[in-house]
């Protein structure tokens, strides 16, 4: 299992500008760091998978491999990573602290993304990776995830085609949010919809929902997973920002 790229002895140099930058496969074990950490508060991350916590080692591994994944797509998927410069023993690093996938290439069906599943913030397709082996996950979660959002990604945007660049992640480690970070990986996106008048699409927890509705996103309708027979269940807001 990682333990994440900064040492206990790093320090965040406080008010230092943050970078954008496109990832490379370099980056995956700090990509793969901030999702494993940025991830808890997303309710869907509970949801199918709260035996984390006991099994921290299957939560690294198969997230490491979703987002392994997304790299084989170059011709679709942008991957962007915002790094923070910090201080490991005297010397500046800069810390990637953010990560966001872009989809600029939405297929005549509809299958946005590849095949990986969205933590906070996000859409994009689902798969159910290691779902017979993982022993950190709740088995009919997972198939409930895997089957709820991938009807209502269409149901909600399928009528965009391919005049849409769907977002497919956002996520920032605790240790470094409300920095601006994910609002720069926004901005990204957004300077490549006004390219072509382009609209840009997701689904957004409650957690991501605020800052999208700042950035002019509305709301198309909910996209609800629940077991049948069971309450639990994790609902995400379908939004949309058209830009002709």
């Amino acid at each position: 299992m990682g333990g994440g790229p900064i040492s206990p002895s790093s320090k965040a140099i406080p008010n230092a500008p943050l970078t954008l930058r496109r990832a490379t496969i370099d980056d995956l074990d700090d990509i793969t760091w901030i999702a494993v950490n940025g991830s808890p508060d997303d309710p869907g991350t509970d949801y199918r998978f709260p035996y984390r916590d006991k099994y921290p080692e299957d939560f690294w591994k198969w997230t490491r491999i979703e987002h392994e994944e997304l790299f084989q797509r170059p011709d679709k998927l942008v991957i962007l990573v915002v790094t923070a410069p910090v201080l490991d023993d005297g010397e500046v690093m800069h810390q990637p602290i953010s990560y966001g996938v872009w989809d600029l290439k939405v297929t005549s069906d509809f299958i946005p993304g590849g095949s990986y599943h969205p933590p906070p913030q996000t859409h994009l397709t689902i798969t159910d990776h290691g779902i017979n082996e993982r022993r950190d996950a709740n088995k009919k979660h997972m198939e409930a995830y895997a089957k709820a959002l991938p009807v209502g990604i269409k149901k909600y945007f399928k009528q965009f085609g391919s005049e849409q660049i769907p977002l497919g992640e956002v996520v920032t480690h605790p240790d470094f949010r409300r920095r601006g970070a994910a609002s720069m990986i926004c901005e990204w996106g957004q300077k490549e919809a006004d390219k072509d008048g382009k609209s840009l699409s997701l689904l957004a927890t409650p957690m991501g929902k605020g800052l999208y509705l700042e950035l002019g996103y509305h709301v198309l309708g909910s996209v609800v997973v629940q077991v049948e027979g069971e309450e639990e269940r994790v609902v995400f807001d379908a939004m949309v920002k058209h830009n002709k």
